[in-house]
């Protein structure tokens, strides 16, 4: 196959899948810059995470509310998508499909039926905890971990009952066995890496990417700086090269079927600087989890090669060029992603 031959089929086969970053940052709604970013790249599913730990109940609702108003003013360009139907008439009109996240279960309080208030909303995904612990279980900067709480299980069974994505991206490593085990549906890592690859106690272990995969979940890759690289020096900025690596072992694995992208990155955050609310609360995290022991202002940058959506296509050149055969290539990108909201989402 000639060069020009090998990039129309590069092209033909990001244009033709459905690419899913199953870990999007506010920015990338907040801010056109970002949003057409997503669209230059080709994005056609963008998970995003619309409440967190700092949020309650009330909050995440303004939050949500706060995101639905702009996809009203830029209908033109996204859908919030509840369903797979509203996947597939986005990408037929061309535009993004937005799904709900929340990035910790703390806007549930303690109430179950305020869980129920947020699939009514659009909420598609919840992580159980985000760095630390709450009423559901243990984040993975706390020095113990107690795994999934009473009530933990109960919203477990909850978000089974609704139709809600698991997410357990930062989950300690008991929670995060505990929940597979627990739940009915597949348990995923929306955004992760590798431990074996990078041993920061954010990634994920060996054990708990097979306990992942033979339930049928997925984990999707991050191109956050800590989880690729422990040299925390803008000399030690990470590659592309690295994100696939870890992509390499994930499938050498527990097979391709269980491998996605989520990049989990706040461009923003590099290209205008982190606040000082932000400087503050990254600092305060366990060195030995996030590798923050330095000033955020020397933070290495995103990976060379992606460290923007608009090169998203870099990452399908990278699989083809790694031996991926076309159809695999399309899971990485977005079908294994596919897969799971068919088979968690439903309709009450």
């Amino acid at each position: 196959m000639s060069g020009d031959e090998e990039e129309k089929d590069i092209r033909e086969i990001h244009r033709e899948a459905c690419v899913v970053d199953a870990c999007v940052m506010q920015c990338c709604l907040e801010d056109e810059k970002y949003l057409d970013g997503m669209r230059n790249g080709g994005v056609d599913v963008a998970v995003t995470t619309v409440a967190s730990e700092h949020e309650d109940f009330v909050s995440a609702i303004k939050a949500i509310d706060h995101f639905t108003q702009i996809i009203k003013e830029r209908r033109d360009k996204v859908i919030l998508a509840t369903s797979v139907d509203d996947i597939e008439e986005a990408e037929e009109e061309g535009k993004i499909a937005i799904v709900y996240a929340l990035e910790d279960a703390r806007p549930i309080e303690d109430c179950l039926p305020f869980l129920r208030t947020f699939y009514k909303l659009g909420v598609r995904a919840v992580q159980l905890t985000y760095n630390g612990q709450n009423l559901v279980g243990n984040g993975c900067c706390e020095f113990t971990d107690c795994g999934l709480t009473y009530f933990g299980r109960e919203v477990v069974e909850e978000l089974n009952r609704l139709g809600i994505v698991v997410d357990v991206s930062h989950t300690g490593d008991r929670t995060t066995l505990d929940a597979i085990e627990y739940s009915k549906s597949p348990v995923v890592f929306t955004h992760a890496g590798i431990r074996s690859l990078c041993n920061t106690l954010r990634n994920k272990s060996d054990a708990e990417i097979v306990a992942m995969a033979e339930r049928g979940g997925v984990i999707g890759i991050s191109v956050f700086p800590p989880t690729l690289k422990l040299d925390q020096s803008r000399e030690g900025r990470p590659t592309l090269a690295d994100v696939l690596n870890q992509v390499d072992y994930a499938t050498k694995l527990v097979g391709v079927d269980h491998v996605g992208l989520g990049f989990d990155a706040n461009w923003k955050g590099v290209d205008e600087g982190w606040s000082s609310a932000t400087m503050r609360y990254w600092r305060k995290l366990r060195p030995d989890v996030y590798g923050y022991d330095r000033p955020l202002e020397v933070y290495p940058p995103f990976p060379e090669g992606i460290d923007s959506h608009g090169k998203f296509l870099n990452v399908t050149e990278g699989l083809r060029a790694r031996g991926y055969s076309g159809e695999d290539t399309v899971k990485i990108l977005g079908g294994n992603w596919m897969r799971i909201f068919k088979e968690v989402w439903c309709s009450l």
